[in-house]
């Protein structure tokens, strides 16, 4: 997970120490999937589609970004040079290669496979699709052709995650690209990034279940908590 070479020392933002990551103050993860999505420049604001900054709107103030997957050389450099051109009191801090217990310091030792709910609460199970992706837990609906206006509708999947309701989740194998944008749901303060606004999620209750056969995930963080041996 190197700067790339090409890069000039003096103009990319530096990858701090990890003794400075503070896992109690906020913080944002990206990997190889998921910053693509930080790419895009448009998204359903109220009823309208509107400009927008997508690294700006995933930080929100936040001053700890964290990587938690391989970043090509191209991806690299536009992180790079994306982080240099915001504001120095609004750049935040770079971290990689951090340890699993150290960003879920709340989780360490514990199994994410096992529920916390009593055998008599709603539950909800969804197997993940291959065609599934992040943007298909929250529908687009063009309203209006004449105006131009948009609404949202949330999935069955996107509501039990809002309203707290115990989720489990199977088939992370199936769908890397899908797994790799799930794992924030992973994290102290959960959320999800679907069209280009960061859904904070404070009631989520996720289970992940394991692939079978010691399959992966397209998740490191995933699957280094279901697979934590390896």
């Amino acid at each position: 997970m190197s700067v790339p070479p090409n890069s000039k020392p003096g103009k990319i933002q530096s990858i701090s120490d990890s003794t400075v990551f503070c896992s109690q103050s906020p913080f944002v993860v990206i990997n190889g999937s998921s910053i693509e999505r930080l790419k895009g420049h448009v998204m359903v604001e109220g009823t309208a589609v509107v400009q927008t900054d997508m690294l700006a709107n995933l930080l929100q103030g936040c001053r700890q970004l964290v990587l938690t997957g391989e970043l090509d050389d191209k991806q690299w450099l536009w992180l790079l040079c994306r982080l240099e051109e915001l504001p120095e009191s609004k750049r935040p801090q770079l971290f990689a290669n951090l340890p699993t217990d150290l960003l879920l310091p709340a989780r360490a030792g514990d199994c994410p496979t096992t529920g916390a709910c009593n055998p008599h609460c709603a539950t909800f199970t969804y197997q993940i699709n291959p065609g599934d992706t992040l943007e298909s837990l929250q529908q687009v609906n063009l309203t209006s052709q004449s105006r131009f206006t948009f609404s949202l509708t949330n999935s069955r999947l996107l509501d039990a995650l809002v309203n707290g309701t115990p989720t489990t989740l199977y088939g992370l194998e199936r769908n890397p690209e899908l797994a790799a944008n799930l794992e924030t749901l992973l994290l102290p303060a959960p959320y999800l990034f679907i069209h280009g606004h960061k859904m904070d999620l404070p009631k989520a209750q996720v289970t992940f279940m394991p692939p079978p056969g010691q399959q992966t995930t397209g998740s490191a963080l995933i699957n280094a908590l279901l697979n934590p041996f390896r």
